[in-house]
């Protein structure tokens, strides 16, 4: 199966996949100027059908810059007030967010960051759950500085109350979004390290408040379903 691009567009990179609504998502990496990019392909998903590109533009905030080059690592689709958003991890470690509602094929998409993880780790899975009366994302990274001292694994993940994701305005994103307390595995914002996915190669949401896990241990890999706070 092929899906037509622009001409002389070259994907490099595919980084993340996921469902919408109608269409297939797909994060990754192309040969433009705008190298970040967003590929929506229309479902049932047909051979020549055409997909429509998107780049982005994402405030880095350890980086202190705007960015267009590194993609969205990992991703969840939500909604705000009725509309489509797509949430975005990226190395070192921003979250943002991104309207995808009527959007033209070629469009540029300025990101929102509303939180910063940390620099230092490269994301790999995202899921949402509830738990306490709360909606959590789940982002699982591999952490390639020098681990925490409350992370035995390079592998951790952490949980982030949804109400961040929902941040708007000037004083409350992009550079003043809210960075993770890096000294604690349980900051009081709402964003906590969770230890049932220490050494979490990949995990994926599962049931109601669990998540299945292929775990690194002993140079072997695990599968488990582990119970999420």
């Amino acid at each position: 199966m092929r899906v037509k691009l622009a001409d002389k567009l070259r994907v490099s990179r595919i980084s993340d996949l996921g469902l919408a609504p109608g269409r297939v998502l797909a994060a990754g990496q192309s040969n433009d100027a705008f190298r970040s990019k967003i590929f929506s392909i229309p479902t049932p998903i047909e051979h020549d059908s055409t997909a429509q590109i998107y780049s982005t533009d994402t405030y880095h905030v350890a980086h202190g810059r705007w960015e267009t080059r590194a993609p969205i690592q990992s991703f969840i689709m939500t909604e705000q007030a009725g509309k489509p958003y797509m949430v975005g991890s990226f190395a070192c470690t921003p979250i943002a967010k991104f309207p995808l509602g009527n959007l033209d094929n070629g469009a540029k998409v300025k990101g929102t960051s509303v939180l910063e993880l940390g620099s230092g780790n490269r994301p790999l899975d995202m899921f949402t759950y509830s738990s306490g009366g709360k909606q959590w994302l789940v982002t699982h990274t591999m952490r390639f500085h020098k681990p925490f001292e409350y992370t035995p694994s390079k592998y951790w993940a952490a949980r982030i109350d949804m109400k961040h994701i929902a941040a708007s305005g000037e004083d409350n994103t992009n550079k003043q979004a809210y960075r993770r307390n890096k000294t604690v595995a349980k900051d009081p914002k709402g964003i906590e390290v969770v230890e049932a996915l220490h050494g979490a190669v990949q995990v994926d949401g599962y049931g109601k408040q669990q998540a299945v896990v292929l775990r690194e241990a002993k140079g072997a890999l695990h599968l488990e379903v582990v119970k999420l706070p």
